[in-house]
């Protein structure tokens, strides 16, 4: 088994040629503002279409940040054809929301969903697809219940809803600047003067 990182031109070239003699290929990565990052579709021009006949399955797994899963189905519904156009065999997606938190909670919150993440490389491996079952338990909440909506009105009444945001821009000295809109019509933009 190999793992590629895309982070850098000569590691997605790496991974492009790599793509190339697979025999499966899981492509995992984060949502970035409700769409597929940038490295990745740079990646995805690389490739060139395998050829079908060597059957080579290919997965694909999508994590999202915010807890509702329908932030990804556009990119959901691309990676249900990407693996016909690069003439590989649908080995399933995967879309799971409310990732984000994988980075600070304790480790024993996601023992079980990164149980399930293990599951789906070991079945893509053997069985050559991800198993519905398997889909299901990962995917988690198209949107969110009732009561943890009601749980975010209370947090965001009592100040609590941003707070890691909040945080996170003010360690950054961004958080004076968190509601520009630098490419707004007639705003000057990082890169000069915006259209007037």
């Amino acid at each position: 088994m190999e793992v590629h990182y895309l982070n850098s031109d000569r590691r997605r070239r790496a991974a492009a040629e790599a793509f190339g003699r697979s025999e499966a290929v899981l492509l995992a990565f984060p949502l970035y503002m409700h769409a597929m990052p940038g490295i990745v579709m740079t990646w995805l021009e690389l490739l060139e279409p395998l050829d079908p006949s060597r059957q080579v399955r290919m997965g694909c797994i999508v994590q999202g940040g915010l807890p509702e899963a329908r932030q990804s189905s556009a990119v959901a519904a691309f990676l249900g054809r990407l693996p016909g156009r690069l003439g590989c065999v649908p080995a399933g997606t995967v879309v799971r929301g409310g990732v984000e938190a994988m980075r600070f909670a304790p480790a024993f919150m996601f023992r079980r969903l990164r149980r399930h993440f293990t599951t789906l490389g070991r079945q893509l491996g053997t069985a050559g697809r991800f198993d519905d079952a398997t889909i299901a338990a990962v995917a988690g909440h198209e949107t969110m219940p009732a009561w943890r909506r009601g749980l975010f009105r209370i947090l965001e009444v009592a100040g609590l809803s941003d707070r890691y945001w909040v945080t996170t821009l003010r360690e950054n000295h961004a958080l004076e600047h968190c509601f520009d809109r630098p490419y707004a019509p007639g705003s000057a933009s990082p890169t000069g003067p915006g259209p007037g």
